[in-house]
């Protein structure tokens, strides 16, 4: 992942609820297996695993922050357990067999809690954060984005 992406995903994460903060981890775990298929083409590895350790690290934590108070939270836990396995088994391997079929998982849960994301009011996790306004500006992928109230930013203790 590029540094430019980790801005990108910082940025969102900033202004992101609950639920939106899910759709990004599971956004991110699914660019590291893409990155980890790139590094794997070329033959790189030890990028290859370094990026299924972060994809893997990821989808630990979607595990560890299930409620398990709701019935849902058992069936995902076992999705999520594995996917790890897959994934785990891949990298001892070194071989790519599962890794798309993990990436399209990711991306179909994704898809379904965007649209629980679109009915959450909550507001941004970070409430201190910087404001961001999308496109005010350009930049050289003919948009950027402006932010304002630099001072104070992050959590409030």
């Amino acid at each position: 992942m590029t540094k430019e992406d980790l801005n990108t995903y910082a940025m969102k994460v900033t202004q992101a609820s609950r639920s939106g903060l899910i759709v990004l981890i599971y956004e991110i775990a699914a660019a590291y297996i893409v990155d980890a298929l790139k590094a794997h083409t070329a033959g790189d590895i030890e990028e290859f695993r370094k990026n299924l350790r972060k994809a893997r690290g990821f989808i630990s934590e979607l595990a560890s922050s299930l409620d398990m108070k709701y019935e849902i939270s058992a069936r995902l836990l076992s999705i999520y357990l594995f996917m790890n396995r897959t994934l785990n088994m891949d990298d001892i391997k070194g071989v790519t067999t599962d890794l798309e079929r993990i990436r399209d998982m990711l991306l179909n849960l994704r898809g379904a809690f965007e649209t629980v994301s679109k009915n959450d009011t909550s507001g941004p996790v970070m409430e201190n954060a910087q404001k961001v306004y999308e496109g005010l500006t350009y930049g050289k992928d003919s948009s950027a984005n402006t932010y304002t109230d630099t001072t104070g930013r992050g959590y409030k203790a």
